[in-house]
């Protein structure tokens, strides 16, 4: 009776383990791993060590990912990150939680309390794809559409969304050479983007001219996801003063606020003592 329990015990962890395929399993460890590592880049080494796979066997996994597209690999650095396959996927999944039914409301509250095209932008990789739209009253031609990218550093929801990456991780990022928060790389002042985005942490949200017109103003705001990281930004775009960006950036900074509360956040925004005590420590002047 004994060896027939021992054997019917053993049947049954072999049929268990006979469901899962070892490569697959280690494949979605590693997409995980980049999609939760503190970088948005990372290394053969660091990603095998996470996972528990040797070298080898690991490079083959990500050729294979690469080739597929969900991950890339940058050939002078030899880093790797999720490739843009996964965001077609990632809409997917995003229609199968009505992530689209939730911002909705969020969207059309900033429309009518601004007048401005609002939209939602969610992080793929070094991109970010607009998720979620809802059109201004006033007729004012907003280039940006559902399912468009822009790179992660672009324009105001850019700094919105490096203000807000943990420290580490923002330091990695500005340490590239490509960046796009003003507009053209070759455009980029990096010392009034240290200053922007210390103010973007005690505001709440970033600003940017618009890219055809420097009558148009762009306001955007992190949504923060578990542990605080962000996972996209809110965005409205429009013709509005001068005078008007404190007071619509404040509205958008607490429909940002609320809206990272239900996507499951509990991130509490920085206070402007903390920043300007932060900014002081680097020897910044805000």
């Amino acid at each position: 009776m004994g060896e027939q329990r021992m054997k019917s015990s053993n049947q049954k962890q072999k049929g268990s383990y006979s469901q899962l395929v070892p490569a697959v399993e280690q494949a979605t460890k590693i997409l995980r791993y980049l999609s939760t590592s503190p970088g948005f880049k990372t290394n053969l080494k660091d990603i095998c060590d996470k996972v528990g796979i040797h070298n080898s066997k690991g490079y083959a996994i990500l050729n294979t990912l690469q080739k597929a597209g969900y991950v890339n690999r940058e050939d002078n650095t030899k880093l790797y990150s999720l490739g843009f396959s996964l965001i077609s996927l990632g809409q997917k999944t995003l229609e199968g939680v009505h992530f689209k039914e939730i911002v909705k409301p969020f969207l059309e509250d900033l429309t009518r309390a601004t007048h401005c095209t609002a939209l939602f932008g969610v992080i793929a990789g070094d991109q970010v794809v607009i998720v979620g739209r809802e059109d201004s009253d006033h007729n004012v031609g907003v280039t940006l559409r559902l399912g468009d990218t822009n790179p992660l550093t672009y324009s105001a929801a850019g700094k919105a969304i490096t203000a807000f990456l943990p420290e580490k991780a923002r330091e990695e990022l500005l340490a590239q050479d490509n960046l796009f928060f003003h507009g053209e790389a070759a455009n980029l002042d990096r010392e009034k983007l240290v200053r922007e985005l210390d103010e973007c942490r005690y505001r709440g949200f970033a600003e940017a001219p618009g890219k055809r017109s420097p009558l148009v103003r762009i306001l955007a705001s992190p949504v923060l996801g578990p542990r605080a990281h962000p996972v996209g930004a809110l965005l409205i775009i429009g013709i509005f003063p001068k005078t008007s960006v404190a007071s619509y950036g404040e509205r958008l900074s607490e429909a940002a606020r609320q809206l990272s509360t239900k996507l499951g956040s509990d991130a509490t925004w920085p206070s402007v003592k903390a920043v300007k005590r932060s900014a002081k420590v680097h020897g910044r002047k805000l």
